[in-house]
């Protein structure tokens, strides 16, 4: 799960070219540090750690994860449009995208139905 979901946020992390292959050897290496954070922080939800991710694991806390599941019947679905900024909002449908992307690269039969009919924070 964390391979996929790494996948899924270097499929769109944008890499530091310093001019070298260490340069971007190191960036991967810290991205990848971080990611496993947030996920010992929140869990596997890849939709919660990529809001982490853009913007910040305080904001992620304070800002979204109270509101999701408090729309029961349109869950995950409205809670990510009430995202309160539109660039984390959209930055986690990205990353989703991805991660179903690479998990079905990988022989993972996943859709985005199935991903999250065990949504839960």
């Amino acid at each position: 799960m964390i391979s996929y979901l790494i996948f899924g946020f270097l499929g769109i992390f944008s890499i530091l070219d310093i001019g070298s292959n260490l340069g971007r050897r190191i960036t991967l290496k810290y991205a990848k540090k971080h990611l496993l954070w947030l996920i010992s922080k929140l869990g596997n939800n890849p939709l919660f750690v990529s809001y982490a991710y853009n913007g910040g694991i305080g904001f992620t806390k304070r800002k979204v994860i109270p509101y999701f599941g408090k729309l029961e019947k349109f869950e995950p679905f409205l809670s990510m449009e009430m995202v309160p900024y539109s660039e984390s909002r959209e930055y986690g449908k990205k990353v989703i995208t991805n991660y179903i992307i690479y998990m079905n690269m990988f022989d993972k039969n996943i859709t985005l139905h199935k991903l999250f009919q065990n949504f839960s924070n």
